[in-house]
């Protein structure tokens, strides 16, 4: 059984806290933003924004972590992968079994599972069956183990492009079901650098050359 990632920071009391990092001061006009973020987003390839789903919005902000390992790098991944276009209640409500049914995220293992053992998730209501996204998973674990061996780690790859855009973009190219969004909360949730998410949700457009 691998260690659990450790936290990098208490769960934070609102959604808004998230959105107020330390370039941003809580005044009035950031706490409208924050208020008007906090409602339902959408992006343009069906992925939920990583803090509220569909007709769910998240009640606070995510854990942020230390990743310990690869196996956190995919946990992270999958719940953004499973969000896509999901209730946020329902992708938590089943998560812990959804690690059990992926052999708590052992990287090694998931990237060598053949189409009987998908077959068999696909069944499984531990997680949500949805095939496509069973096959990501396994996909994205092969992926990572491929580019940890090619940067050494994979933290070294994460900031291998330095800036967000290019990072995000590469995510996308990288992985499978893997939208603006959820790369967007992925590299949150594991203490990477990003964007005030108003900030963020504004500059998309621009950014990745994707109509709103």
């Amino acid at each position: 059984m691998r260690a659990r990632a450790s936290r990098s920071m208490e769960r934070s009391p609102s959604f808004a806290s998230m959105l107020l990092d330390d370039r941003v001061h809580c005044n009035a006009s950031h706490y409208t933003i924050a208020r008007r973020a906090l409602r339902v987003a959408r992006c343009d390839d069906g992925a939920a924004s990583p803090h509220a789903t569909k007709g769910h919005p998240m009640p606070e902000a995510p854990d942020r972590i230390d990743p310990q390992g690869l196996g956190d790098y995919l946990d992270v991944m999958s719940k953004a992968v499973f969000q896509s276009g999901m209730s946020w209640k329902v992708v938590e409500g089943k998560w812990d079994t959804t690690r059990e049914a992926f052999h708590d995220f052992d990287v090694e293992r998931i990237a060598v599972m053949d189409e009987a053992e998908i077959d068999a998730l696909a069944n499984d209501t531990r997680v949500i069956r949805n095939r496509r996204k069973l096959h990501a998973v396994v996909s994205n674990a092969g992926r990572m183990l491929e580019l940890e061996d090619e940067h050494g780690t994979f933290r070294d790859y994460l900031r291998s492009r330095g800036e967000f855009w290019d990072t995000l973009k590469m995510l996308r190219k990288d992985f499978k079901f893997l939208g603006d969004f959820g790369a967007y909360y992925f590299l949150y949730v594991v203490g990477e650098d990003v964007p005030p998410h108003e900030e963020f949700r504004e500059q998309i457009p621009a950014a990745t050359g994707r109509r709103r």
